[in-house]
């Protein structure tokens, strides 16, 4: 496209120029003069012509019809030819004849250049000889004349215009090329430079005023674009140097380094001569010297600026600047912007501080939740017992407990999940497994067998629920289950929370409502603790022998992998095959490791928590790896 251009503009120039463009424009104005005054002079010999060539007929009619008079009367042809050839020369007479008064045909004269010509104007005069009709005269007067001169006339002005317009042409060329051409090759010569970056280039003023103005706009463009360059060039320097200021601040963490590097980057970006740095009362100050880099006195200097500090409605101190010149706008804006960058590494400084804090508190709750938690030292006797546990942040709203009854050789069993995954899901769990330790005693003691009831421990669970957050919007699912070693049967109840799963020797999984393999999740429940004035009802099932038992809470079936799809899709599958392993530790470390895989390194969603146990084999074969994780 831009050879295209090119050509089409070579073409152009190689046909016009401004030179060519006037000339032409002066010769079509004397053209048309030209013409203007060929039709005025046109019309001028014309009317000058056509009296001239009245008069003169008249003059001939007259001298010759008195010279024919006594000839014509005689009848003397001779003396009448004569006479008719004396008038014959004159060139605006075409043809001459004489008649005799009876008409007839006297004497005649036609020029033999002019014979078979037509056209011309024939007058006729009467011959008289003392008073009396003699003959007549008829003369035939041609326009040569008048066409002779105005063909010479428009002969001798087409070749003056001609001439005219040749030298007006040569002489407008070499005066164009010389006022115009020259001063034009050189302004474009000198917008070539200030186009290639030298705008201090100064274009030449010319003696044309349209020529000098334009050359005038070049050199004020050219001023402004330079600067401009060097106004984009300090802001360059300027972000250059702020950025530099920002990699190395925002990176400290100690505020001593913070002042002092704050300090150096006021003289050498902002060029003040001192910079000191006076503490405030801010907790991070706290024993802060006074600090200053440079050695410029406040009596020598030009200006002085003071910057107050304050972060989160505290007194941080205040720069105090010292500059030896004026201090110009680029200089403030350093300062304001080296100002922010301060404050806000301050509160990075800050948060950092919280964040410590807030990791330590969070480490200390995790430690709380995990000591109320059951551990090795109540691991059962009769059964083996393993879970896993992963909180969505340090601590999290699921909780599980479980307790041996030797005497009547049966396990209870109880999983929860606080609605949400926060600080205060994670503080109402560990209050209700705080207490539920001393309910179990109080359950047994209340009961008139001294057997422990799954329906009074749900009540009883409700109970401290209700207690602990009659003003809390949070919700607890839960689910407890007694299973009696000796009968091979389970007694639960359910509020809200996924059902316990049944693990057959023979990989078959089913739910604690029915022996068939059923799906997931397939039966509903009673609603969550909490938000139901109704407590579940207790349902009691035979399970086969050498069966195992698995409770979860719905983080682990709602855990998605990158595409979305949930964990609990594949979880049947994943059950049926860790079935075929005899060791329960074995089992869900596998089911973990699944489940790991599945989310793929993402973020927890919600709080998780799986057990799964299996009678026989006792306290002996656990280990560590059983506990909180």
């Amino acid at each position: 496209m831009e050879q295209g251009e090119k050509t089409a503009q070579k073409r152009f120039r190689g046909r016009r120029t401004l030179a060519t463009d006037l000339s032409l424009s002066l010769v079509l104005t004397l053209f048309v003069s030209f013409s203007c005054g060929a039709l005025w002079e046109y019309s001028y010999v014309t009317r000058t012509e056509k009296v001239y060539l009245e008069q003169d007929i008249r003059v001939i009619l007259k001298n010759m019809s008195g010279l024919l008079s006594p000839h014509v009367w005689q009848m003397d042809q001779g003396q009448v030819a004569r006479i008719i050839d004396q008038y014959d020369d004159f060139y605006i007479v075409r043809s001459i004849r004489v008649y005799d008064a009876a008409g007839g045909l006297l004497a005649q004269s036609l020029k033999p250049e002019q014979e078979g010509l037509s056209g011309g104007e024939e007058r006729e005069e009467l011959i008289q000889y003392e008073g009396k009709r003699a003959g007549s005269l008829r003369i035939v007067f041609t326009g040569k004349l008048i066409r002779d001169r105005l063909f010479m006339s428009f002969y001798m002005s087409a070749l003056t215009l001609a001439l005219l317009l040749l030298c007006l042409v040569l002489v407008t060329s070499l005066l164009l090329k010389r006022q115009l051409g020259r001063p034009l090759a050189a302004l474009s010569r000198g917008l070539a430079e200030i186009g290639a970056g030298h705008y201090s280039r100064k274009l030449p003023l010319v003696p044309q005023r349209e020529l000098a103005r334009i050359a005038a706009d070049a050199n004020r463009l050219g001023d402004m674009i330079r600067e401009r360059e060097e106004r984009l060039l300090q802001q360059n320097r300027f972000l250059e140097r702020l950025n530099q200021a920002i990699l190395e601040l925002v990176r400290l963490s100690a505020p001593s380094e913070l002042i002092r590097q704050s300090c150096l980057w006021f003289c050498k970006a902002a060029a003040a001569a001192s910079a000191r740095y006076s503490p405030g009362s801010c907790e991070l100050f706290s024993g802060q010297q006074a600090y200053s880099y440079g050695d410029a006195l406040e009596e020598e200097a030009a200006e002085i600026l003071c910057l107050n500090l304050r972060v989160r409605n505290q007194d941080a101190g205040s720069f105090t600047l010292i500059f030896m010149e004026a201090v110009h706008d680029d200089q403030r804006m350093m300062c304001r912007a080296l100002e922010q960058l301060f404050l806000e590494a301050l509160e990075r400084i800050f948060l950092l501080q919280d964040q410590g804090r807030h990791d330590a508190e969070m480490s200390l709750a995790a430690l709380i939740q995990k000591s109320v938690l059951p551990g090795r030292r109540s691991l059962p006797e009769m059964a083996e017992i393993h879970w896993f546990y992963r909180p969505a942040l340090h601590i999290g709203g699921d909780w599980f407990f479980f307790h041996e009854d030797k005497q009547e050789q049966a396990l209870y069993l109880m999983m929860g999940d606080v609605t949400g995954h926060g600080f205060s899901s994670a503080l109402l769990a560990t209050a209700v497994l705080s207490g539920l330790r001393g309910a179990i005693a109080a359950c047994r003691a209340s009961s008139t067998d001294g057997r422990m009831r799954v329906s009074l421990l749900m009540q009883t669970i409700d109970g401290l629920l209700r207690n602990l957050h009659a003003e809390s919007p949070l919700q607890m699912s839960c689910v407890v289950l007694r299973w009696d070693y000796r009968n091979h049967q389970i007694e639960y109840s359910n509020a809200g929370h996924p059902f316990p799963l049944i693990l057959t020797p023979e990989g078959k999984v089913g739910s604690g409502a029915s022996c068939e393999i059923l799906p997931l999740l397939a039966q509903s429940s009673q609603g969550t603790l909490g938000d139901s004035d109704h407590l579940p009802p207790v349902f009691c099932q035979k399970i086969p022998e050498g069966s195992s038992l698995f409770l979860y809470t719905d983080g682990l079936t709602e855990a998605r992998s990158p595409d979305g799809h949930q964990f609990g899709r594949s979880l049947l599958r994943c059950l049926r095959q860790i079935c075929q392993e005899t060791s329960t530790e074995r089992s869900l470390m596998m089911l973990s490791r699944l489940w790991e895989d599945h989310q793929e390194g993402q973020a927890l969603g919600d709080d998780c928590c799986a057990m799964l146990i299996r009678q026989g084999g006792g306290a002996r074969r656990n280990d560590p790896s059983s506990e909180l994780s």
